[in-house]
């Protein structure tokens, strides 16, 4: 199914094409269908065209990506719920799929389409590998590792009981020592393989470490916790809250990327500030519901107040970084 997405100018590449024209002030600058090369790319910065609608055969092959990472990875959960040495070779080609998508941010959008709360801890794991690798890309770090820690972060959690995982109340102090256990487990269980590097195995055991010192195994603080782990952190974090679960419901990408800017001081600012950056460019021509009850459609990104950016409604523009009594309620 071809369908009309909207991406940010810096992730074109040549061969898409354009689903709608590109004007500006008034004079047609590029033509809808039109086959895109390096030279219009870099026309489109120079000319600060920011965002085009392209043409992309996003179900079919976003489908077909994740549906072949899901069955894999559902191989390597038995594997370790039987006690079976990891096939490494399986999870390099998770990873090797998901580096080849041609455009990430349609991926993220039919991920945040297909969440299920009985399919949470496969899709879990998926989600956060992708992630991982994007933050990585985005940041300089390696992304080939971040997506490898980030798919088996969770691995010792099959070693925990479900009835636990999936409370609806509050855990005991019991219960809490017993999930905390499954860094550790997921990092045994990943040192027997005997072929990952010590910075994959060390992001999946720190996974839950934060800045603040607050989190475990060992409570470390900032550059104590290695880097993969900081992004593990990040996206983990993001990818859980939004999406549903048996005890709660999901919370759309805004709503959680405000929640984290307020949470700053658990997460690496410069990693937290880049991932913040990137999601919210990439909500750029989706639907929002404002406090005032008016639908529109996010238009542009202010760059000094990213959580106000302009919206389109019916009846014009409103330019939420000029305002605070107008905000955006949620997504749809």
């Amino acid at each position: 199914m071809v369908k009309e997405i909207l991406i940010h100018t810096q992730f074109l590449q040549e061969g898409m094409e354009l689903a709608r024209d590109i004007e500006a002030d008034g004079i047609l600058l590029v033509a809808k269908g039109t086959i895109l090369t390096a030279k219009m790319v870099r026309q489109f910065i120079h000319n600060k065209i920011f965002h085009v609608w392209i043409n992309e055969e996003i179900h079919t092959e976003n489908f077909k990506i994740y549906q072949q990472n899901y069955e894999a990875f559902d191989k390597l959960v038995k594997m370790v719920r039987d006690d079976k040495p990891i096939d490494m070779e399986q999870i390099t080609d998770i990873v090797e799929k998901f580096s080849n998508t041609h455009s990430y941010s349609s991926l993220l959008k039919y991920i945040n389409g297909i969440r299920k709360v009985d399919h949470y801890t496969y899709q879990h794991s998926l989600n956060v590998c992708y992630l991982a690798m994007m933050l990585a890309k985005w940041s300089g770090s390696n992304p080939n590792d971040a997506a490898l820690a980030g798919l088996c972060h969770d691995l010792g959690k099959i070693k925990v009981g479900q009835d636990i995982l999936n409370k609806p109340g509050d855990l005991t102090e019991e219960e809490w020592r017993e999930v905390k256990r499954h860094s550790f487990l997921g990092y045994d269980i990943l040192l027997q393989s005997g072929d990952l590097s010590k910075e994959v195995l060390a992001a999946v055991l720190y996974h839950h470490e934060r800045s603040d010192g607050t989190g475990y195994p060992q409570g470390l603080k900032g550059d104590k916790i290695p880097e993969l782990a900081r992004i593990l952190a990040i996206v983990d974090v993001f990818d859980a809250l939004t999406s549903d679960r048996s005890y709660r419901d999901k919370k759309d990408f805004f709503e959680v990327l405000q929640f984290m800017h307020n949470q700053y001081q658990e997460f690496d600012l410069r990693l937290l500030r880049i991932f913040t950056e990137h999601m919210l460019d990439i909500l750029v021509g989706e639907q929002v519901l404002l406090s005032n009850n008016q639908v529109g459609r996010i238009v542009f990104k202010n760059p000094y107040r990213p959580f106000s950016p302009l919206i389109q409604t019916e009846d014009g523009f409103i330019d939420l970084s000029k305002t605070d009594e107008i905000k955006i309620a949620r997504m749809f």
